[in-house]
Formats: structure tokens, C-alpha cells, sequence
């Protein structure tokens, strides 16, 4: 089953990851039953990165391995491996090898913001999927050009956001909701 009027799409085909973005002269007919349509741009490594910084944080600079917090988050050892490359990468975590191991924060949990996280596990620096510039009708450029605005306006508080929290402060607020939750499951 397929859309065939000429709106933008934007959709992962076999779901591999593969992502085509355009008008559906473009891209052909969407099939909902093999392709994913996405309106937006989600990164599911962002949890799994803030995860890990505040479990170094909560550490206080002592080394954690990678199958403690895989286990401690309820995902594969590999996956959370590849979030922390990405966050060594970015400077945010240091990782030792060897019997005593592990990984630490590289910096001050108060220097490193949750938009730092983001940006370093992310692929693709627009937040938010974009309409297709190139379509030919003058309502779709019309519209696109309308909806670009509104994403451009949304990711730029989103961003903003993200850059006044940092990883000290994400700690902060969890231990606080988890004595609050604490507190109320013992009434």
C-alpha cells in the first residue's frame, strides 16, 4: 500500500537505516508495510549517552566497564560501546584498558552540557527532519519553505535547552526524583 499524491517524504527503506529524503517523484510510493516514515529526526543514542554520563558521574571519578552499564541500562554491551567511542571521541569520557578499567568523565561534570552529549552522538546536526527544498509545485516549496521555519525555530530552543543543562546538574535532579519516588513508595 503506497502514498501516490505528490507530498515530501521521508522514509527508511528494509529498515536499514537507509534514508530518502524528497518529494514522492522523487522517492517513489510509500509502502507502509516495509518502509518507516519519519517526520522527525530521533537519536536513540542520546538516552543511552546520558545514561553513561551520569553513571560516571555518579561514580565520582571511580572507573565503571562498559558490561556494568550495559546491564544497568538493559542494552547489548556492543551498543552502549559504540555510544562511549562516540563520547571518547567528543572528549566527554576516558576509558582504561586493563584489569583495574574502565571508563571515567573526562571533564568536570559541571563543564560538560547535555547538548555536548548530543552533538556527539549524533550523525546528523538538524534535530528535526526538513521538507524537501526541490520539489516543483509552488504549494509544496510554499509549504516547505513554512515548515522549515517552524523546525528550524523548534530545534533552535531544543538546542538551547539541551546547552543549559549540564551533566551535574541532570545528576542533581535524578537523585532528587529518586529520593521523592523512594519517599513515596515507603507511605
Amino acid at each position: 500500500m503506497g502514498v501516490e499524491h505528490g507530498t515530501a517524504v521521508e522514509r527508511t527503506q528494509g529498515g536499514r537505516g537507509r534514508t530518502l529524503r524528497g518529494c514522492k517523484a522523487d522517492a517513489g510510493p510509500v509502502d507502509f508495510e516495509t518502509d518507516a516514515v519519519t517526520f522527525a529526526v530521533v537519536n536513540n543514542r542520546l538516552p543511552i549517552a546520558l545514561h553513561i554520563l551520569g553513571f560516571l558521574t555518579a561514580r565520582g571519578g571511580e572507573p565503571l566497564t562498559s558490561d556494568v552499564m550495559a546491564e544497568t541500562y538493559g542494552t547489548s554491551p556492543v551498543v552502549l560501546r559504540r555510544v562511549l567511542a562516540q563520547l571518547q571521541r567528543a572528549g566527554l569520557v576516558e576509558t582504561r584498558r586493563g584489569a583495574n578499567g574502565g571508563s571515567v568523565l573526562a571533564r568536570d561534570p559541571t563543564s560538560i552540557t547535555i547538548r555536548q552529549a548530543y552533538e556527539a552522538v549524533t550523525d546528523d546536526p538538524e534535530v528535526l527532519a526538513r521538507h524537501p527544498t526541490d520539489c516543483s509545485g509552488r504549494i509544496e516549496r510554499t509549504m516547505g519553505a513554512f515548515v522549515n521555519e517552524l523546525m528550524s525555530d523548534a530545534e533552535e530552543a531544543l538546542l538551547t535547552r539541551l546547552e543549559s543543562v549540564t551533566i551535574a546538574e541532570m545528576d542533581t535532579e535524578i537523585r532528587t526524583r529518586l529520593r521523592q519516588a523512594s519517599r513515596a513508595e515507603a507511605r
